[in-house]
């Protein structure tokens, strides 16, 4: 991932989405900030909703 929206709160790169000729691998798109904390720590609606924003914009730079 060229320019990261969040990151997760461990050492090093952690890339959300890779592509392999025609397969896309997406893993780890969480409810977190740019800082790696969760955005709705207490609200499960928005925490997927937000999982799923994060997971939309991970995919879209890997042009699917």
């Amino acid at each position: 991932m060229l320019n990261p929206m969040w990151k997760l709160p461990i050492r090093g790169m952690h890339h959300l989405a890779g592509s392999a000729g025609a397969l896309t691998f997406v893993g780890g798109a969480g409810d977190l900030n740019e800082t790696g904390q969760i955005r709705s720590p207490d609200d499960l609606d928005r925490q997927i909703a937000g999982a799923i924003s994060n997971l939309e914009s991970a995919l879209e730079i890997e042009s699917c």
